[in-house]
């Protein structure tokens, strides 16, 4: 399966990761405020995150209860993503583009 859009452009960060966390500001308290506030629960906290990078905005997911599955593309991403996030039992990462990743579908409310 082709998975699109060259990949070695989907990957150029990955070469970098200590410098591109360093450089990439968070992202602002009142975007993740507002997924917070539109977001429904009823269905439960399972999100999944396409092309987590570093996990900027991972970690308000996980702090509010998120069961979080990141799908990143480059290994050493995932790796970053493993350690910085390895004290979350709700946090799940899978190394693979998001056209290849194993999903289920309909199993995530974010």
């Amino acid at each position: 399966m082709d998975i699109g859009w060259e990949i070695q452009n989907r990957t150029h960060f990955d070469t970098i990761v200590e410098n591109y966390d360093k450089t990439r500001p968070e992202y602002p308290a009142d975007l993740i405020s507002d997924i917070f506030r539109y977001m429904r629960t009823d269905n439960g906290k399972k999100s999944l995150e396409i092309g987590a990078g570093t996990g900027k905005a991972t970690k308000a997911f996980l702090c509010a209860g998120y069961d979080v599955t990141a799908v990143e593309i480059g290994a050493n991403m995932t790796e970053f993503l493993q350690e910085r996030f390895k004290q979350y039992q709700n946090f799940e990462v899978i190394n693979d583009s998001f056209e290849k990743a194993p999903l289920e579908n309909d199993a995530y409310d974010l």
